[in-house]
């Protein structure tokens, strides 16, 4: 008794110090909290509880605690005492994040605790869609990705072909790291798609994986039982939901306008769309004497990690601003932002949206109406507007939520939007009956999304080569459903130029080769594709690309079916 309250006491202490590394580094915040850090025991008690079932668990554990509880500290304690108690059962780490926009901030936040605690000889890094060549899921001691990146990697569709002729053997090489890892999926409920396919998938996945003996957590706020019942091989829940979040929530019948948009203290809007946020950041920068920021999908990556830089900065320094964004900014944003200003979205997304305030402090949420329900589900929207639009204060009572979630994602809706995806799903479960240990994988598509993307890379090119680095912050994951429809389409349609990598010179510069798209259909058979800066100065400002401008005044609607929708991609 007295050895297992000492490992408590450990896992505590490592708890409390995780926690005041984030907040050192951080800055303290802004929201009239003091800039010292004080241990709030109930919480740390809470999460102590958590990591310890986390680390005595068989199962699939299911966290279910509110926005702001500090998740990130109870189940990465765990992995990292380890190190510490010399006791192990996993000799490495996946963080499986929902969008690449905000992995920047994710992994700087665990490189802090990892030199926190001391532990400089562990490694983090990242392999998903946005970085030049995969690693087969073997970037690091604790790897980030993406949902999409893991499990395609599962899958043995990540496998990389320098050259088209040449197949490398690696196909079954993630499956083997995975099953005997520890794999934290953040926020999962985000694999949701307007043909319930990603859930279907992703629990197979996952119970192939905790079946052969990887510890896995499913982390998330709001996820609904119609999701978690894909989980067939069982799994324990930890449901932390409950109490009221200090928010105040007000509906607003009708659209946004960027008069609406304080621009005194730190501010956060939220809108559905791409179009729709480049319009409200040009008029809410102009309102606010240049003081806005915009993170969205088909914005560089290079541009949308300065934005959030400069976003912190603003956190640290308490110069206020304001923040327009997509769904790109809906989970793992940890800043202290005062007011949200958000379009309305399906409940789940609405409430990951309003724990982005409150989180230190008190907060306020004005929630909008939209003309569209572009690019969610109808039905999906009718319902949370039908919940909420009496009385919006209700979206702050934890349990209130648990309770409405259920009725948006309604046995029959899920059954609805299943039905759209059965010849997908029916596909996917042929290819995994195919899918064989150290052989070839199928020769067959397989989806976790309706939707397909390519890595599009806009940057400066000289002589037939770039950096690895330029290379990398250049990158715009375009998503799509029907790429012959796509912003991306249109955006290759009006360009001459297109590259390929094919190798690198001296490991830093990358060798690019001139390749003929004649359809745009074509473009899909490379991992990543290179177009000159030049060649595309037009369509894109500090905004990013100018959606409107290529689709040739489609954009007047406010739809953007590419970048990534939570529906079938994200914004």
């Amino acid at each position: 008794m007295c050895f297992r309250g000492a490992m408590s006491g450990d896992l505590r202490n490592l708890i409390v110090k995780l926690s005041e590394a984030w907040h050192r580094r951080r800055g303290g915040g802004c929201l009239g909290k003091a800039a010292e850090f004080r241990v709030d025991e109930e919480r740390v008690g809470r999460q102590l509880e958590v990591a310890e079932e986390i680390t005595r668990s068989g199962e699939v554990v299911v966290l279910k605690a509110p926005t702001g509880f500090g998740k990130t500290e109870a189940w990465l304690a765990p992995f990292l005492m380890q190190w510490v108690r010399r006791e192990w059962f996993a000799p490495r780490m996946y963080i499986v994040e929902p969008v690449h926009a905000l992995l920047r901030q994710m992994r700087e936040r665990v490189e802090t605790y990892v030199s926190a605690a001391g532990l400089g000889s562990i490694t983090v890094g990242e392999d998903h869609g946005e970085t030049l060549h995969p690693t087969y899921l073997y970037a690091g001691v604790i790897t980030f990705t993406t949902i999409d990146s893991l499990v395609y990697g599962y899958l043995a569709q990540r496998v990389y072909r320098p050259w088209r002729w040449l197949e490398r053997g690696y196909y079954t090489f993630p499956a083997g790291l995975l099953a005997t890892s520890y794999v934290v999926f953040d926020e999962a409920h985000l694999v949701q798609d307007d043909a319930y396919l990603g859930p279907r998938i992703f629990g197979k996945v996952v119970c192939d994986l905790a079946l052969v003996g990887a510890k896995v957590v499913v982390s998330t706020a709001t996820v609904s039982q119609s999701f978690l019942k894909y989980l067939d091989c069982g799994y324990r829940e930890i449901d932390l939901l409950q109490g009221r979040r200090e928010v105040e929530i007000e509906w607003r019948g009708r659209e946004m306008d960027p008069s609406d948009v304080d621009c005194e203290g730190l501010n956060l809007v939220i809108v559905n769309t791409v179009a729709r946020a480049r319009r409200l950041y040009k008029a809410v920068a102009s309102r606010c004497g240049g003081r806005a920021w915009i993170i969205h999908s088909l914005m560089r990556r290079g541009e949308r990690e300065a934005a959030l830089k400069n976003v912190e900065d603003a956190a640290r320094s308490c110069s206020g601003g304001v923040l327009v964004g997509t769904q790109a900014v809906e989970v793992g944003l940890d800043l202290d932002f005062g007011v949200l200003y958000t379009e309305l979205s399906p409940l789940d997304s609405l409430v990951q949206r309003i724990g982005r305030v409150g989180r230190r402090g008190a907060g306020r949420v004005y929630v909008f109406d939209v003309r569209s329900e572009e690019p969610y589900f109808k039905q999906l929207i009718d319902a949370t507007r039908e919940l909420i639009r009496e009385d919006a204060s209700k979206l702050a009572e934890w349990r209130w939520v648990k309770g409405a979630l259920e009725d948006v994602y309604s046995e029959e809706l899920v059954r609805l939007l299943a039905s759209r995806g059965d010849e997908l799903y029916g596909e996917a479960l042929a290819y995994l009956s195919e899918l064989t240990l150290f052989s070839y994988p199928p020769r067959r598509e397989v989806r976790l999304r309706p939707s397909r993307y390519v890595v599009v890379s806009v940057v400066d090119v000289g002589d037939g080569e770039v950096s690895r680095s330029s290379l990398e912050e250049g990158m715009i994951k375009f998503s799509y459903e029907d790429v012959e429809n796509s912003d991306l389409c249109r955006l290759l349609k009006t360009v001459k130029q297109v590259y390929a990598p094919v190798g690198s010179r001296g490991g830093e510069q990358v060798m690019l080769r001139r390749v003929e798209v004649s359809g745009c259909s074509e473009i899909e058979q490379y991992h990543m594709v290179v177009i000159p800066w030049s060649a595309v100065d037009r369509y894109y400002d500090d905004a990013g690309l100018r959606v409107e401008v290529i689709r040739g005044g489609a954009g007047a609607r406010g739809g953007a079916r590419s970048g990534g929708k939570r529906r079938s991609s994200r914004g």
